[in-house]
């Protein structure tokens, strides 16, 4: 959750050309929305993406997705991977399945490559509206329901990558499950890491239970044996962990 739009980033995005109008128009739907704009940066997409590619994951589990911004930022990823590794045909088959779901195919890996948690109701026919517009339906289904009941029923080693921008004071109990279900070598990124639009970790007076809990994650993930992390100062701070 970021209300990242300002010169930096807007410098960054138009330099490098950072959205289409997919992208473009997922952010007009929030404005007209009138709700809050939270959602990653283009610039944290981008890294996300490269990360992704550079990466390589099977699994990537999204928790939080609101209007699909990120979504889309991560299952793009995830196809030119396929792409280049020679399985578009396979992507194109796919795309003609129902819901994006695909029961039988050729090879060992399976679709979906990225299953999105919204707990909003009201957001989960949007969100696969966005993605289909961007003919990554595919490789990528939306579940609605919490993300803590969905974890807990997880086996261990289950994703490859985990991205969790959703309710912030929830942070540690995310924790504690991704931990146990990202194979070693898994990527754990987090978005809001330093706050929720600016940087409130470093107001110590400030005792908003989400900046607790923020504080309480970073403090988890620094001192946990099972990860190599830091912090990124990108909009609102993404942390970004490797499980050894």
């Amino acid at each position: 959750m970021s209300d990242f739009r300002g010169g930096v980033t807007d410098y960054i995005s138009e330099t490098f050309k950072l959205e289409d109008e997919i992208l473009k128009d997922i952010i007009k739907q929030q404005s007209s929305a009138s709700g809050p704009m939270m959602n990653i940066g283009p610039d944290q997409g981008k890294l996300i993406e490269l990360l992704i590619k550079i990466h390589k994951p099977q699994r990537v589990l999204e928790i939080g997705s609101y209007f699909g911004y990120s979504a889309v930022w991560l299952a793009r990823a995830l196809k030119s991977n396929l792409v280049k590794a020679g399985e578009n045909k396979e992507i194109e088959d796919c795309e003609q399945s129902r819901d994006g779901r695909v029961a039988e195919r050729t090879s060992s890996r399976q679709y979906p490559l990225l299953t999105c948690l919204e707990k909003s109701s009201k957001q989960i026919d949007i969100i696969k509206t966005n993605l289909e517009k961007a003919q990554l339906n595919s490789i990528a289904e939306v579940l609605e329901g919490d993300a803590l009941d969905f974890l807990k029923k997880q086996a261990v080693d289950s994703f490859d990558l985990i991205f969790i921008d959703a309710d912030k004071a929830s942070y540690p109990h995310y924790f504690t499950f991704a931990e146990k279900i990202l194979r070693s070598g898994g990527l754990l990124l987090v978005d809001n890491v330093l706050g929720l639009y600016n940087s409130e970790v470093l107001d110590l007076a400030n005792n908003d239970p989400r900046i607790l809990a923020i504080r309480k994650f970073n403090e988890m993930l620094a001192g946990s044996d099972a990860f190599d992390s830091t912090i990124l100062s990108i909009q609102s701070g993404l942390a970004i962990a490797v499980k050894k």
